[in-house]
């Protein structure tokens, strides 16, 4: 059978003797050295931290330079909770080093980064004391109270109001109308209170479910309205027209469909009567899609989404007013901004590459236009004098004519210092090209 007196005496002088047990603890680390690190080796009472205290540290206290490796390493793999405890770093703090690459490894290609070999973390205890030990700052995002059960987003108010989201948009441009941004399922968005909601559509009435509810047609109710002496509360044709509940009360469909005489602007002019000026101020679908270079499906998503306002959504809805094209193109067209397929060929990269070598470290940021991204000018000029000095990881690899890992397996190896590059969030190492030219002069590449 198994001798568990000698576990059983450890035992004892642990209670009653520690320092006798401090000794002994340390004898019995020191004839395993060849199958494991100390550290792997009291992974067991690292985990029992809150049991154990500090004191299974203090026991590490002769093994601080310890840096051999073992002969006979054990063949096993540690989960990344037990990796934190071995290289005593936080979950967080363990995500964050493999994340950006400081804590690097060649046998990571091959494993699965949700455990990890003990050649791959003996090797970080010996080679990269500093990337562990090193501490970084993490800032959290902000926390905000949502706001949802005082306020009502764009869907809410237009299904409330039975107006479509196009004319919620609108009506929330009227000048007394008291928007604001809030955030509403964790997500900031223009929005209305709820009270005002429900007492705007009290009072108040949209000409489209106003003709619903008659069953009349919306595109000749709002002149056969206004024949009556009724007109909307907002007189500017910018807005959306509303209609004060108690003006419409006493009207029905037989009062609408018995006013055959009325002023409208629509229907076929004699010839001569529209001008060339009047013409130039809309624009069709057709039309703007052909200055855009995008279908006409494009542009109607550009209207959805108000990009480009067109001139009555009710009766109109395909007429974009020239204004708003002219002001969306005059943004579009900023010369401050270069486009993104020009940036990815003046910077010689992917999408990808830009996304995390540049974008994520801060350096550039993305300018949304519909479907049109581009980039700061001042920005672009920033990150090509830093390419003139220094190489990202990949491009080293590429003048070095080496495989994906060679740069970082340099690096483990004290071969070429790396430089980070970024913010508290996010960070790259590039490397001085007159290093990585070093490197290829004494024979670490191919040319």
């Amino acid at each position: 059978g198994i001798d568990y007196s000698y576990i059983l005496k450890l035992c004892h002088d642990y209670f009653f003797n520690k320092d006798i047990f401090k000794e002994k603890f340390i004898k019995e680390i020191e004839n395993n050295l060849v199958y494991a690190h100390p550290r792997i080796q009291l992974l067991p009472f690292f985990r029992k931290k809150s049991k154990f205290g500090t004191f299974f540290e203090k026991i590490l206290t002769p093994f601080q330079e310890y840096n051999s490796r073992s002969s006979k390493l054990i063949d096993r793999k540690f989960s990344k909770k037990d990796t934190t405890y071995i290289l005593n770093v936080s979950f967080i703090a363990l995500h964050k080093r493999l994340r950006i690459g400081i804590l690097y490894h060649d046998d990571l290609m091959q494993n699965d980064k949700a455990y990890f070999t003990t050649k791959i973390i003996e090797d970080w205890l010996i080679n990269d004391k500093n990337s562990i030990n090193k501490s970084y700052t993490y800032s959290k995002p902000p926390v905000f109270l949502d706001d949802s059960n005082d306020f009502f987003g764009v869907i809410e108010i237009s299904q409330i109001l039975c107006i479509n989201k196009l004319l919620t948009h609108k009506f929330l441009k009227i000048p007394n109308i008291p928007v604001t941004k809030k955030f509403i399922n964790r997500h900031k968005k223009f929005c209305l209170n709820k009270k005002f909601v429900l007492d705007f559509n009290e009072k108040y009435i949209f000409l489209a479910p106003l003709a619903k509810k008659l069953n009349v047609s919306v595109v000749t109710l709002k002149d056969k309205l206004a024949s009556l002496s009724i007109n909307p509360v907002m007189q500017n044709s910018l807005y959306p027209a509303y209609y004060c509940r108690d003006d419409v009360e006493h009207i029905s469909k037989s009062i609408i469909e018995n006013v055959t005489v009325y002023e409208h602007n629509f229907g076929r002019r004699k010839e001569g009567t529209c001008s060339k000026s009047k013409k130039q101020e809309f624009l069709s679908l057709n039309e703007a899609a052909l200055i855009l270079n995008i279908s006409s499906e494009q542009v109607s998503q550009l209207i959805d989404h108000n990009w480009l306002i067109i001139d009555d959504p009710e009766i109109r809805p395909n007429a974009i007013l020239r204004r708003s094209f002219d002001k969306f193109l005059q943004r579009k067209n900023d010369p401050t901004f270069i486009e993104l397929d020009e940036v990815l060929k003046l910077l010689n990269c992917t999408f990808n590459e830009l996304q995390n070598n540049w974008i994520r470290t801060g350096f550039l940021t993305v300018r949304r236009i519909a479907y049109w991204r581009s980039i700061p000018q001042k920005q672009l000029n920033y990150v090509t004098e830093i390419q003139k000095e220094f190489f990202t990881a990949s491009e080293a690899n590429n003048f070095l004519n080496m495989h994906a890992a060679h740069i970082t397996s340099l690096v483990t190896r004290g071969l070429i210092k790396p430089h980070l590059f970024g913010n508290h969030n996010y960070s790259i190492r590039l490397f001085k090209k007159t290093d990585v030219e070093k490197l290829l002069q004494a024979g670490y590449g191919k040319k």
